[in-house]
């Protein structure tokens, strides 16, 4: 009887542990499904941008493959990405480099630009009244725990006040662009779009369409049909070109084609290479140009062998 008893509760302590045990791994499973999760791997690719060192002339643009780097399988990654967008999280915009070429911005940060390029004053209206909002909840926290009033800043190049005639010509355009990217673009769930649906679903004219194609939010794909884009997306991918050109000549020039990549984090690449080299090695890792083996020193960047 004591034997039975015994064995009896040796099964439920064993049944006990396994479930504890699985009730673990789940939770472990979802840790890392929230940290591995595309929204922060994008997050954490956007914070190596450099807004400020281009001059806020370009958005925090990601490409889609940089989030390989941190995600491995590539399935899910694609699966979340796309649920970003069908949610209006993100907007996903074709690159010249492959057919492939996908590049993401988050949404409020593509707004913000937009706006900033064909609305100036607009966004310094936006200053303003954020200004006079936050003044009051501040006006008690001492100077050292003071922050910037401004979230949207301008280098000194941009500093000098600009031309107010030139000004009222831009805002005169606004309202198509405005009407675009708050409400048509959250509609469109496909990188490009045909001239058609923009007329009869959308109701724009083809002055509206020319307006669209000069500030840079449509590039023509072919006849009667376009690609979404961002203003000075060709600057992007001019200083992409020549970034990734530089830190894979890097890394050629290194013995056997191949550097550690803390080390590599703390070289420098040419001047010509405005993204900084955190951006770009997680390009050249999720673009497949480099291979990634892990060794006693950290994770060992080896030019792949079809690049070589």
């Amino acid at each position: 009887m004591n034997k039975r008893l015994a064995a009896s509760i040796c099964s439920k302590n064993k049944r006990k542990k396994a479930i504890d045990q699985e009730k673990g791994n789940d939770e472990s499973d979802l840790g890392r499904r929230f940290l591995n999760s595309a929204e922060s791997a994008l997050a954490s690719i956007k914070e190596t941008f450099p807004v400020q060192q281009i001059c806020f002339r370009l958005p925090p643009v990601i490409l889609v493959h940089q989030v390989y780097s941190i995600i491995k399988n590539r399935t899910v990654a694609d699966r979340e990405i796309n649920i970003l967008m069908t949610n209006g999280i993100i907007r996903l915009f074709k690159m010249g480099l492959k057919e492939s070429t996908m590049v993401a911005i988050f949404t409020e940060d593509f707004n913000r630009h937009v706006m900033d390029r064909v609305c100036p004053c607009q966004v310094e209206t936006i200053k303003i009244e954020s200004l006079e909002n936050e003044e009051t909840s501040i006006s008690s926290e001492t100077s050292s725990n003071s922050r910037p009033l401004l979230t949207i800043g301008k280098c000194q190049s941009h500093s000098p006040g600009r031309d107010e005639i030139k000004n009222a010509n831009v805002c005169h355009l606004s309202s198509t662009v405005s009407r675009f990217i708050h409400d048509i673009i959250p509609k469109l769930q496909d990188v490009s779009v045909d001239k058609e649906v923009l007329q009869q679903d959308y109701k724009l004219s083809e002055e509206d369409i020319r307006t669209l194609m000069n500030v840079g939010l449509l590039v023509v794909r072919s006849v009667g049909s376009y690609w979404l884009s961002f203003p000075n997306a060709g600057e992007f991918m001019k200083h992409f070109i020549k970034g990734r050109a530089s830190l894979t000549r890097l890394i050629r020039k290194c013995k056997f084609s191949e550097i550690l990549q803390p080390e590599l984090e703390k070289r420098q690449l040419d001047k010509t290479a405005k993204f900084g080299i955190k951006y770009h090695i997680s390009d050249l890792i999720g673009g497949d140009i480099v291979e990634c083996l892990e060794t006693t020193s950290g994770t060992l960047l080896r030019i792949s062998s079809p690049q070589k």
